[in-house]
């Protein structure tokens, strides 16, 4: 299924920032730092188990449920 990983990363996102644009950069350059560049995923972008299996740790870890 493609483009899981830039859902995964649309919520983590959103549910971060709560929809404040200067948290929304917060966030993304907290998953970069983390290892997940979410400029690298689009809707049609292959999926990856590891990155999914990442994204799932980091939201966890922040208090998501995805």
């Amino acid at each position: 299924m493609a483009g899981k990983i830039y859902q995964m990363v649309q919520k983590i996102v959103k549910e971060r920032s709560n929809g404040v644009p200067m948290l929304e950069t917060s966030a993304k350059t907290k998953l970069l730092l983390k290892g997940i560049n979410t400029a690298n995923y689009n809707p049609s972008s292959e999926d990856d188990e590891k990155i999914i299996k990442k994204l799932e740790d980091i939201a966890k870890e922040w208090g998501i449920s995805i």
